[in-house]
């Protein structure tokens, strides 16, 4: 097989990785520096790290994730479309993007799934709060920054 660029290269077969974190806030930025490092060179590594960061933080501070003992799993998928999702151990409210508040002014929370489905091409969550939940985010990683942002828009308003 030859390919022409190490861009070409990663973007060959989709690869996999899974990591388990202990529920702890200094944990996130392990998680998003591992996440970081794995889409280097993709044009999407800020993206990614942002959307697990935003993930990983819900999970500690909404579920039982957060709890003495309590931890956290990364799924991550490098493809044409990857894949970041974050499981957490469940206890809280199943995660839902907020609505934009009335006159757009932020109220300093709820508004990180909202800003991970602005990068995102696709969002969703799977689980029940018994028993934990996954929330996923979709970046299509063959989109440049200018295509994105009009398709954020489009999928938002």
């Amino acid at each position: 097989m030859r390919c022409g660029s190490a861009v070409e290269w990663m973007r060959g077969e989709p690869m996999t990785w899974r990591r388990a974190y202990l529920g702890r806030l200094d944990q996130v930025a392990a998680a998003r520096q591992f996440a970081a490092t794995l889409f280097a060179g993709s044009g999407h590594e800020a993206d990614v790290a942002f959307i697990v960061t935003e993930l990983a933080t819900n999970a500690i501070r909404h579920s039982r994730s957060g709890d003495h003992g309590g931890w956290f799993g990364l799924d991550l998928i490098f493809a044409d479309v990857a894949t970041i999702g974050v499981s957490d151990l469940g206890g809280g409210k199943v995660p839902t993007v907020l609505p934009e508040p009335p006159g757009g002014e932020p109220k300093g929370y709820g508004q990180g799934l909202r800003a991970v489905s602005k990068l995102a091409v696709a969002l969703g969550v799977h689980g029940r709060p018994d028993y934990g939940h996954t929330v996923w985010a979709e970046v299509d990683m063959r989109v440049n920054e200018t295509i994105r942002e009009g398709l954020a828009t489009t999928l938002t308003s």
